[in-house]
């Protein structure tokens, strides 16, 4: 039976979306995290009460008007952190990350599950199922409009060399008539 036809595919191939999913949120959010550590780098850095501040080179020609510039800086980041909402945008792909990996969880369960018991059967198929439900919900939470492509294509280069094509059991055709008479 071909891999088009083999209904099998449906679940791994979703098993490989919850992976790929999982990988991109979390470097989404390792992305986010990084900008706004910068963020609060430099508006802790630059606040008049900060240890920096204090240093005796802000004295100098060239340290007062760096400080100037750092002020600049300091003020763009200032007026950038609410108009960009890291936080919210991290709890955000936390979320999707956990909701994700459980998806992944229970797929790769169904997985051992079909490749143990050499069918795709009806039990593997109502979990398939819930499955489907369970990413739903999550599509649902997705909020990023605009995709990054350069992210996503590095994740799903990883996610196919972890997860080859070749490394699914594929049940053999009277398995599957088997599977949906029961």
């Amino acid at each position: 039976m071909s891999r088009d036809h083999n209904p099998v595919w449906n679940v791994y191939d979703l098993y490989r979306t919850a992976r790929l999913n999982a990988k991109y949120y979390s470097a989404l959010l390792h992305q986010a995290e990084r900008r706004n550590f910068w963020l609060e780098f430099i508006l802790l850095c630059t606040a008049p009460t900060s240890a920096v501040a204090g240093l005796w080179f802000w004295d100098t020609e060239l340290g007062k008007n760096l400080w100037q510039y750092l002020g600049v800086i300091a003020a763009l980041a200032a007026i950038l952190k609410p108009l960009l909402s890291l936080p919210k945008k991290m709890k955000n792909y936390e979320s999707l990350i956990s909701g994700y990996k459980m998806l992944e969880h229970d797929l790769h369960e169904i997985q051992i599950l079909i490749t143990e018991k050499k069918k795709y059967d009806k039990t593997a198929q109502v979990d398939f199922k819930k499955a489907l439900k369970r990413k739903g919900v999550l599509v649902g939470k997705e909020i990023d409009a605009k995709e990054n492509k350069a992210i996503k294509q590095r994740c799903e280069k990883e996610t196919i060399s972890e997860l080859p094509s070749n490394s699914f059991y594929i049940p053999k055709e009277e398995n599957n008539d088997k599977a949906t008479k029961t």
